[in-house]
């Protein structure tokens, strides 16, 4: 009875020890996962701020660009601002000429026109 009260007793060691193992193998499996997966995570996280500075970096330079592009646009509005304005200036300039010498014109053809009277009088 002893013999096979002992025999039991071995199996049941022999069983316990087997799920031992079992449990130490699986627990040893899921620290490497999680081990994997923290180190995975890590990655990602550098990767995102990575790729979150050159994304920021990127944003910055078109910010520069579109201030950029922005003046310029303001400065062709000035300059074509200015230069309609000097042509008028321009025009009126020639037009007030023009009116000078029409106005001469006229006034040398009424002292021709006076002359003649003169002379034929």
């Amino acid at each position: 009875l002893q013999l096979a009260a002992g025999e039991e007793g071995n199996m049941y060691a022999d069983e316990v020890a087997c799920l031992r193992a079992q449990l130490s193998t699986e627990i040893e499996s899921k620290q490497a996962a999680l081990e994997e997966e923290a180190e995975i995570s890590l990655a990602a996280q550098a990767l995102r701020d990575e790729l979150l500075g050159e994304f920021r970096e990127a944003e910055d330079a078109l910010g520069q660009e579109v201030s950029v592009v922005a003046d310029r646009d303001a400065s062709q509005s000035m300059m074509e601002e200015e230069m309609s304005s000097c042509a008028a200036e321009s025009a009126l300039a020639c037009s007030e000429l023009l009116s000078r010498v029409e106005s001469a014109e006229l006034g040398r053809t009424e002292e021709a026109d006076l002359a003649r009277d003169v002379a034929s009088e």
